[in-house]
C-alpha cells in the first residue's frame, strides 16, 4: 500500500513489496504450477482466504514466479460479464489471447479457438452443471447447430488438437468468485467444468469459501444443503490452497507504521501513556477483529482522514482510533453510543448505565458473539461510566481532566462531529491565548478567545460552547507560570459582568468561570491582585467559591490554615486573608445599608466565616460590630431562612427560621423583611421575637396575627450576633434565602 495513500486497494506485484512473509507459500505454489503445467490433463485450482487477506497480490506474485517463455497467463474479471454467453466468450478469448503470436502452432490454435467459439458460444451456455440426462440432451442439440459442415465435438477435437500441439500451459485466473451474484457463479462454474477438458489450460479462482457455500446454498443445486454445496464445489475445485494467514506480528508491523504515519500527517505525537493505551487497544481489540490487510488499511485510512480535520491536538489520539473502529466495525453500535452519548460522560448523572452497553445489550446491535466481550472491554475503557458504580465513575473521570479523553464532557462532541465545530475555539488557539494574556499582549488568539466567551445568554447551545471552552482553559492554565497566573486572572475576573448578567436573556456559564478562576488561584504566585478584584461585591461570592475549589480538602481547614499564615508566607495565604476580610467588611457594609441594599449573599458570607474561622470568632467580630453601632435589626434581618410551603389549598405559608444562643430551631411565621423582625438592644435581653403570622409575602401585605405567639427565648447580650442561616427545604417545599 502506498505510504499515506490508505484507500487504494492496488495489489501488490512483487515478493519485494510483500509485508506479511507469504514468500515460501508463493515459491510452493509456483512449484505445484509447473508440476501441474508439465501434464496437458486440466486442473482447476482454488485459492481460499477471507475477503481482504490479499489473494489478489498473492496470485500476481505466483504469476511473477513463472516462466513467462513457457506459461501463457491471463485474467478475468466475472464481474462483468452479464450472462452465461458472455462467460464463455470471455473464457475462450482469455485462452486465444495467452497463445502466443507470430508461431505456426500459436497461429494454428487461435484459428481452432475462433472457429470453436463461434459455436460454442451460444451453445455451451445450454449445458446445464450437472445431470446426466439434461447434458444428453443439450449435447444432441449441439451436433445439429452447426451450418458449416461439421458438429461442435469435431470443433472441439480440433482445438484439443492444437493445444496439444502447442503443449504450452495457459493459467486463467479468475477472481474475486465469492462477489457474483447465485446465477453468475453458476455460469462460471459451468463454463469451467465443460472448457476444463481443454488440454494444457488450468485455471486458478480465488475466493473465500464461507462466501461461496452460502451463496451455493441458495441455489436448487444446494437447496440450502450445507454438505451438498461442499459436495459441489469440490466437483469443480480439483486443487485447494489455503491462504496463509497474517500473522499477528505482521499485522502489527502494518497497524504500528500506518498509525505513526497518520499521526505524522497529523503533525501529532504520543505521550507515554497513550502509546501504553494504544498498544493495549491493538492487543486487546483491533487486531483480534481486524485481522486481514483490507480491514486494517480500511481503519487507517479513516484515521489519515479525519484526524486531521478533528484537529490532532483537540482529542485524544487512542480514544479516536477506537472510536472510528467501532463506527466502521458496527454501525449499530456506532449509531447507539452517538445517541446515548450525554449519558455516558454525565458524571451528575446518578443512573447505572453498565446494562446498557453490556455483552447482551452489544448481541442486538449487531456485535457478532465472538466480539461483544472485547467490544464491550474497550467501551468501558473508553467511558468509565460503564465500568464501575457511578461514584467511582466520576473519580476516574476526574483523574482524566485535561487530557482530551471521549469522557470529557468538554471534547466528547469532538470525536462525533468528524469536523471542527462551528464558534468553538481550538485547543491550540486557547493555549496560545493564554499565553498572550500572560505575557499581556493582545493577539488573534485573544481575540478569538473573547468572541468565544460572549454567548448569547438566550442561547443554550452559545452557553454550552462557552462553557466548554471555560472548563478547558482551566485544564490548560495548569501549565503557567505562577507570574503568569497571577497576570490572567483580571483578564477572567472581567468576564463575570457579561456571564452573570441575567439583562442578556438568561444565566450564563459563570460557574464555569469560577472552575477557572480556581486554576489560576491553585498557580498564582509573585505578583499583586488588581486593587479593585476583592472590592467589587459582584466578584466577592465568585472568589469565595473559587478558593474553596483551589484548596486541598478538607477546604475549611485548609482555608484557616492560610488565613493563620503571617503576611507574606504564601500568595495564595494572602489572597485567602484578604477575601475573608474583605466579606467580613462587605458584611458591615450591606447591613448599614439597611433596607435600600442591593441584593446580595450576605448570609453566605457569614456562613463561610463560621466554617473556617468558627462560632467564637465570628461571634467576637459580631459583638465589636454592634457595640460600636451596626445595627442589630438590619444584621438580624441578614441573617433568616425564609421558607415557602406550597399547599393545594390556600396560599403559601411564609416561615422566617433562624437560631440563636440557648434557643435552637426558634421559629417564627411571619412575612419576609426586617420590619416583621423586632429586635431591640437593652441592658435586659438582647433579643425578643415577634408574634407569630401566618401571612403572604410583603407584596401582599400582613394578614391579622392569630391568636397564637411564640414565646420569646431567652438571650444574653452576646447572643444577638449567633445568628446562623439553615437550609429547611423538604421535597414539598421551597427554600428561598434573603439577605
Amino acid at each position: 500500500m502506498p505510504d499515506g495513500n490508505w484507500w487504494v486497494d492496488d495489489p501488490i506485484d512483487e515478493l519485494s513489496e510483500d509485508l506479511f512473509g507469504r514468500g515460501p507459500f508463493v515459491a510452493r505454489a509456483v512449484a505445484l504450477l509447473d508440476q501441474i503445467g508439465s501434464r496437458p490433463s486440466s486442473t482447476v485450482v482454488g485459492l481460499v482466504g477471507p475477503w481482504g487477506s490479499g489473494k489478489t497480490s498473492t496470485i500476481r506474485m505466483i504469476e511473477a514466479g513463472l516462466n513467462p517463455d513457457r506459461w501463457g497467463v491471463t485474467w478475468i474479471n466475472p464481474w462483468a460479464l452479464s450472462g452465461p454467453d458472455a462467460v464463455v466468450a470471455e473464457l475462450l478469448g482469455a485462452i486465444r489471447a495467452a497463445v502466443p503470436e507470430k508461431t505456426t502452432a500459436g497461429d494454428r490454435v487461435r484459428r481452432q479457438l475462433s472457429r470453436y467459439g463461434a459455436l460454442a458460444t451460444p451453445a455451451l451456455s445450454m449445458v446445464p452443471v450437472v445431470g446426466g440426462v439434461a447434458t444428453a440432451m443439450a449435447a444432441e442439440a449441439i451436433q445439429r447447430l452447426g451450418d458449416q459442415g461439421t458438429t461442435l465435438a469435431e470443433e472441439a477435437n480440433q482445438v484439443s488438437d492444437a493445444l496439444r500441439a502447442l503443449a504450452r500451459p495457459t493459467l486463467v485466473v479468475i477472481d474475486d468468485v465469492d462477489r457474483l451474484q447465485p446465477e453468475q457463479l453458476l455460469a462460471v462454474f459451468r463454463a469451467v467444468r465443460v472448457l476444463g477438458r481443454l488440454p494444457h489450460v488450468h485455471y486458478v479462482l480465488a475466493y473465500d469459501q464461507e462466501t461461496i457455500l452460502d451463496v451455493l446454498s441458495t441455489t436448487p443445486i444446494a437447496d440450502k444443503h450445507g454438505a451438498r454445496a461442499v459436495a459441489f464445489l469440490e466437483k469443480i475445485v480439483t486443487l485447494r490452497l489455503e491462504q496463509p494467514p497474517v500473522r499477528l506480528e505482521h499485522a502489527e508491523s502494518l497497524f504500528n507504521t500506518g498509525f505513526a504515519g497518520a499521526l505524522g500527517r497529523a503533525s501529532a505525537s504520543l505521550s507515554e501513556d497513550a502509546q501504553r493505551r494504544v498498544v493495549e487497544e491493538r492487543e486487546a481489540l483491533l487486531l483480534r477483529v481486524l485481522t486481514e490487510p483490507r480491514s486494517v488499511a480500511r481503519l487507517l485510512a479513516q484515521v489519515d482522514i479525519y484526524l486531521p480535520l478533528v484537529g490532532a491536538a483537540e482529542v485524544d489520539a487512542v480514544d479516536f482510533i477506537t472510536l472510528t473502529f467501532l463506527r466502521i466495525t458496527y454501525p449499530r453500535l456506532y449509531q447507539a453510543i452517538a445517541m446515548h452519548r450525554g449519558a455516558l460522560v454525565d458524571t451528575t448523572d446518578l443512573a447505572d448505565r453498565r446494562t446498557e452497553f453490556d455483552e447482551t445489550a452489544l448481541a442486538k446491535l449487531d456485535v457478532p458473539a465472538p466480539h461483544t466481550g472485547r467490544v464491550a472491554e474497550a467501551l468501558r475503557r473508553l467511558f468509565p461510566r460503564l465500568a464501575t458504580e457511578p461514584l467511582r465513575s466520576m473519580v476516574a473521570e476526574h483523574r482524566r481532566r485535561g487530557q482530551r479523553r471521549i469522557s470529557d464532557r468538554d471534547y466528547t462532541e469532538r470525536y462525533f462531529a468528524l469536523t471542527p465545530i462551528t464558534g468553538e475555539i481550538s485547543d491550540d488557539s486557547l493555549v496560545r491565548a493564554i499565553g498572550d494574556l500572560a505575557e499581556g499582549r493582545p493577539s488573534m488568539a485573544t481575540g478569538e478567545l473573547a468572541l468565544a466567551l460572549r454567548p448569547d445568554l438566550s442561547d443554550a447551545q452559545a452557553c454550552a460552547r462557552a462553557g466548554r471552552t471555560l472548563r478547558r482553559a482551566a485544564s490548560l492554565s495548569a501549565e503557567l507560570s505562577g507570574n503568569g497566573a497571577v497576570a490572567v486572572i483580571p483578564y477572567v475576573l472581567e468576564q463575570f459582568d457579561h456571564l452573570r448578567n441575567p439583562a442578556a436573556g438568561g444565566f450564563g456559564p459563570d460557574e464555569e468561570a469560577t472552575v477557572w478562576l480556581a486554576a489560576l488561584l491553585q498557580r498564582a504566585d509573585g505578583g499583586p491582585l488588581p486593587a479593585t478584584a476583592l472590592c467589587d461585591p459582584g466578584l466577592l461570592p465568585y472568589f469565595l467559591k473559587a478558593i474553596r475549589m483551589a484548596v486541598a480538602e478538607p477546604a475549611d481547614a485548609t482555608i484557616a490554615h492560610l488565613a493563620a499564615q503571617p503576611p507574606g508566607s504564601s500568595w495564595l495565604a494572602d489572597v485567602v486573608r484578604a477575601t475573608f476580610e474583605a466579606a467580613w467588611m462587605r458584611v458591615q457594609q450591606h447591613t448599614r445599608l439597611g433596607d435600600t441594599a442591593p441584593i446580595e449573599p450576605v448570609s453566605l458570607y457569614i456562613s463561610q466565616l463560621e466554617s473556617v474561622f468558627g462560632d467564637v470568632d465570628v461571634d467576637r467580630r459580631m459583638t465589636a460590630a454592634v457595640d460600636t453601632g451596626l445595627p442589630i435589626a438590619d444584621l438580624a434581618a441578614r441573617l433568616v431562612d425564609i421558607e415557602v410551603a406550597f399547599t393545594s389549598g390556600g396560599p403559601p405559608v411564609i416561615s422566617t427560621r433562624w437560631v440563636s444562643c440557648g434557643v435552637s430551631g426558634a421559629t417564627v411565621s411571619s412575612p419576609c423583611g426586617r420590619s416583621w423582625i423586632a429586635l431591640r438592644r437593652g441592658p435586659g435581653p438582647a433579643l425578643s421575637t415577634a408574634p407569630t403570622y401566618r401571612g403572604r409575602t410583603d407584596v401582599d401585605g400582613p394578614q391579622a396575627p392569630s391568636s397564637r405567639h411564640s414565646t420569646p427565648p431567652p438571650q444574653n447580650r452576646e447572643g444577638c450576633s449567633r445568628l446562623r442561616t439553615r437550609s429547611h427545604a423538604t421535597p414539598s417545599s421551597t427554600t428561598v434565602r434573603h439577605c
